[in-house]
């Protein structure tokens, strides 16, 4: 993307900020929380459990393209430079986590329409 990041340990180096990512900040805070909401998106909207089982399944690579293309977006940002990193981490968290779930609830719409009504004749 053209930006220029040096990562030392756990720390992401920009021209203008460094951003520490916290050990308990590690991805697996969304990851369970989409594991668990998948669970309860799927009893809600999924009728047959080999779907619930798909979307049980599909939200690990969901967590994780959310996670990283927040990453992404975060560290291409130009405000990044003029906001403080508190503030730009505690909106990054929110997004990704509203981001994870409106694709979990996208998909499990998609699964229901596909192959809950696939076995109806």
């Amino acid at each position: 993307m053209g930006v220029s990041v040096y990562r030392d340990g756990n720390i992401i180096h920009l021209a203008n900020i460094a951003l520490g990512v916290e050990e308990a900040c590690s991805g697996l805070n969304s990851l369970t929380a989409l594991f668990v909401g998948s669970i309860l998106v799927g009893h809600l909207y999924c009728q047959r459990n080999t779907t619930r089982l798909v979307l049980i399944c599909l939200s690990v690579p969901i967590a994780i393209a959310m996670m990283c293309s927040g990453l992404a977006a975060l560290l291409s940002l130009p405000i990044i430079g003029r906001s403080s990193p508190w503030v730009s981490t505690r909106v990054f968290r929110v997004a990704v986590f509203l981001m994870g779930f409106t694709v979990l609830y996208l998909t499990a719409r998609i699964l229901h329409r596909t192959l809950d009504r696939f076995g109806e004749t």
